[in-house]
């Protein structure tokens, strides 16, 4: 398996002192102002107006980050497409297709039309103006579009920016790209129409303070919202639900491939009663048949008689790997955007799509 995040976070805090950690550390260094120049060109470049955005003939809902990895874009972007169709929309989401296969769905689709059924179109193209353009050839009543992962991807226009800042890590280790895990500056937050602060009940409330005060400074105002991600229930193999008890008085072992981990992790520990071990993997892991079955292999030995991992892990897990080992029940929760305040404030931001719910431009 690749170098797992835990690794990879600890040799850019600067917690590991090999030397060959420390010469990856000067390394990133060095590269790091070519990248911030490198940012600092695309965005001057849109905000002088020297290059266009594009439209995509529909209101444009944009969902992003500052920061790689997890913020919990696709449980954020679920609730708002439901809450869109709840207000007599019809939306469409637009993702980039982070390394799908050819031929196939990236994980993140898989997911979101898991969760949000047929009827709403999932979209995957690195190119969201075609993407956009064969939503609307196939379903021309869409109303409005929201984008995945927009916030850098400037060259589509959007009505709504929002941004999401993760609790838990909210400021990419301080750093930008590769030194850090900062795409762009804090400085880029002026841009957001809003920002919810995400797994805000992970963290004390002066951690909290702490974030709400360096949103205002940089935007002139409070977050939009704060925002939990509680687990609902959970789904086995053969995709029944299940009760969050079934983790009570049993042994869990737990692997993921998401952008924050810890989240996992803590959500984990939270409902399980004893946890023997978590393996934390890059964003986007592409599991072999021959890694879930040693993962499930060792965790029962280890003594695990239940495996967790995450929907969008699972989509990429071999159903013959999963079969393969018998003695340990895998399990996946079902995660659901949960607003600790902001709610009002954020469908506050979205009166001219709601205007257009009525009108639709065929």
């Amino acid at each position: 398996m690749d170098m797992d995040r835990t690794h990879l976070l600890s040799v850019l805090r600067g917690r590991s002192h090999r030397p060959t950690d420390a010469a990856m550390r000067t390394a990133l260094s060095c590269l790091t102002p070519a990248y911030r120049a490198a940012v600092a060109a695309r965005n001057a470049m849109f905000d002088l107006h020297l290059r266009a955005a594009f439209s995509l003939d529909r209101p444009t809902v944009s969902v992003g980050n500052l920061t790689t990895g997890g913020t919990g874009k696709t449980p954020m972007v679920a609730a708002l497409a439901l809450m869109l169709r709840e207000a007599g929309h019809l939306p469409a989401v637009l993702l980039r297709g982070y390394r799908a296969a050819k031929g196939k769905l990236a994980d993140e689709a898989v997911l979101l039309t898991r969760l949000l059924g047929t009827d709403i179109p999932v979209e995957a193209n690195p190119c969201r103006a075609a993407g956009a353009k064969a939503v609307l050839t196939r379903t021309p009543s869409v109303t409005v579009f929201l984008l995945d992962d927009g916030f850098q991807h400037r060259q589509a226009k959007r009505d709504v920016d929002l941004v999401l800042v993760d609790a838990v890590e909210p400021w990419g280790l301080g750093r930008l790209l590769p030194r850090g895990l900062l795409r762009e500056p804090l400085s880029s937050l002026s841009r957001a129409t809003g920002v919810i602060v995400t797994r805000a009940d992970q963290v004390s409330p002066r951690i909290v303070e702490q974030i709400d005060a360096t949103v205002r400074q940089w935007t002139g105002q409070p977050p939009t919202a704060h925002v939990a991600f509680a687990w609902s229930s959970l789904r086995d193999a053969d995709d029944r639900e299940l009760p969050l008890a079934e983790l009570r008085g049993r042994r869990v072992a737990g692997v993921c491939g998401i952008g924050n981990p810890a989240g996992f992790e803590a959500s984990l520990r939270q409902h399980a009663d004893e946890v023997i071990r978590v393996i934390a993997l890059p964003d986007h892991h592409d599991y072999t048949a021959d890694e879930v079955v040693q993962f499930l292999r060792e965790s029962r030995e280890a003594g695990a008689d239940v495996a967790v991992t995450t929907d969008k892990d699972f989509v990429k897990w071999s159903p013959d790997a999963v079969r393969a080992v018998e003695g340990i029940k895998v399990v996946r929760p079902a995660v659901r955007a949960r607003f600790l305040d902001g709610l009002d404030a954020l469908r506050a931001m979205l009166p001219e799509v709601r205007t257009a719910a009525k009108t639709p431009q065929l």
